[in-house]
């Protein structure tokens, strides 16, 4: 429903940024295989803590992939203090989806081990 409140001008604007965002993820992909970034703004909060989830939901690290649409994986990282998953995100250009990286979960490259990413 949130789109309900928004103006065709505002959603023509929105439809250029997108683009400018696709543009601005393929000319930082040019010179690099993969961008890795964290997956969240904050550390993870328990499920059943439901004001620190939605404090932190939204500061999630993932929304650039979803509105450029360049194929994105998450992986587990280390755990925090309390036992919970940190996580990192990968993401690579839209045309690598035949190409395999290289990879640990501590994101350092090994020999053997291949993760393909697949738009």
């Amino acid at each position: 429903m949130s789109g309900a409140f928004m103006s065709a001008g505002d959603y023509v604007q929105a439809g250029r940024r997108r683009l400018e965002m696709i543009s601005a993820v393929e000319g930082a992909l040019r010179d690099v295989d993969i961008l890795l970034c964290a997956s969240a703004m904050d550390p993870p909060s328990p499920i059943d803590n439901p004001e620190e989830v939605e404090r932190t939901y939204p500061r999630q690290a993932r929304t650039p992939f979803n509105v450029t649409g360049h194929p994105a994986l998450a992986m587990m990282s280390g755990l925090s203090s309390g036992g919970l998953p940190y996580r990192f995100s990968w993401s690579a250009a839209t045309s690598a989806n035949r190409r395999c990286f290289k990879s640990r979960g501590n994101g350092s490259a090994r020999r053997g081990q291949t993760i393909s990413i697949h738009p």
